[in-house]
């Protein structure tokens, strides 16, 4: 199976330094915890055999370096990777060194790849997820292809900016009930769009018009005071927030890609064919538009990964992206502005940095490449 994935992978013109360093970096933002742990990984205690959460255990398998990212050397702070260092084996030796409290720096290396993947994963499929949302209405619905009666979508429009202002203010189960309110009334005037296409007494929503407009904003202003008024709005830093942040920063860009196909589709033959059969407009976009407009998605979900992951670095050398407690690249390249003499903690996150954007840079190029057919 790993060998026809590898196969279909490289008909895309992918290189094998492309596919190696794709898979590690997956593979180590997913089993970051097998490699980088103080705590044995499976004890071995008499006749059983059982997997522990002990640090402490007699015999067992200990993982590939025995540090985690939050754990303390008191004996070896702020030494670097050829210095000397205060330990009983070669096996506890810090290979890439520590920063002023200890902390072993391959083990929060290790731990950032694990965030940057999970945060760039997670925000790239909200992306996708809100730029084909919004790419649906302004390509292929337009500014005349939803229209609802007036009653109808005055009572849609005062119920919706109740609900968010719930979903802005309110806390937990609040917040899951005003949006699934919101849900509901779009979808209650979706379905009677339907059937009030030609009434007199309709109003079309311009979802064309107000989405680009929207996307205008968002460009008109730079990135870095768009995301410092993004964070000014949430009450502290999480992980959330920051997928949240990244999402609302990127869909733009989907947007426009999939906006710019979605218009070129929809004048085609079999397109209009679908429309006189009565096909309904979301199973047209779903089964004859989207997957033929796909390709500058994942085009630009490629290069977003890259994106993704400089923005949370950068957030977190800043001092406002994930909580303070967390290791990622940014968090110890901010701690070499207090020892400028400790180069470690700058070169190897700025290495892993600079050769992850890079990584997904090239890919972008070469899925660009291949679906223009080069």
């Amino acid at each position: 199976m790993h060998r026809a994935m590898l196969r279909q992978l490289k008909k895309y013109g992918f290189s094998s330094a492309q596919l190696i360093g794709l898979f590690l970096f997956i593979g180590v933002g997913l089993f970051h915890y097998l490699l980088a742990n103080e705590k044995c990984l499976v004890c071995f205690g008499g006749d059983k055999i059982f997997l522990t959460e002990k640090a402490i255990c007699s015999s067992g398998i200990p993982a590939l370096i025995p540090y985690s990212a939050s754990t303390l050397d008191a004996k070896n702070r702020d030494v670097g990777p050829f210095s000397e260092q205060q330990v009983s084996s070669t096996y506890y030796r810090h290979w890439l060194g520590t920063d002023s409290l200890g902390r072993d720096l391959l083990a929060g290396l290790i731990h950032g790849t694990s965030i940057a993947f999970k945060i760039s994963l997670l925000a790239m499929l909200l992306t996708v997820m809100i730029g084909i949302f919004f790419g649906y209405l302004s390509g292929y619905i337009g500014d005349e292809g939803f229209r609802v009666e007036r009653g109808i979508l005055l009572t849609g429009i005062v119920i919706s900016c109740i609900a968010l202002f719930y979903l802005v203010y309110g806390h937990g189960l609040t917040r899951l009930i005003a949006t699934l309110v919101i849900l509901v009334t779009i979808a209650f005037m979706g379905i009677k769009s339907d059937s009030t296409q030609h009434s007199k007494n309709s109003w079309a929503i311009p979802f064309d018009l107000l989405t680009m407009r929207l996307i205008e904003t968002f460009k008109a202003l730079p990135d870095v005071f768009l995301v410092l008024i993004l964070i000014g709005m949430f009450r502290k830093a999480n992980f959330t927030n920051i997928i949240l942040i990244i999402a609302l920063v990127r869909w733009p860009t989907i947007t426009r890609y999939l906006r710019a196909e979605i218009i070129k589709l929809k004048e085609e033959d079999f397109i209009r064919s679908a429309q006189a059969l009565g096909l309904s407009k979301f199973r047209i976009f779903k089964d004859h538009i989207l997957p033929l407009a796909i390709s500058p998605v994942i085009v630009a979900t490629a290069f977003g990964f890259s994106s993704a992951i400089l923005l949370e670095s950068t957030l977190s050398f800043l001092g406002i992206g994930i909580p303070l407690d967390q290791v990622t690249w940014g968090t110890i390249l901010k701690s070499a502005r207090y020892n400028f003499s400790s180069w470690w903690l700058a070169f190897f996150p700025g290495l892993m940095i600079f050769l992850t954007v890079l990584l997904f840079n090239s890919l972008g190029d070469r899925l660009s490449d291949y679906f223009r057919g080069e």
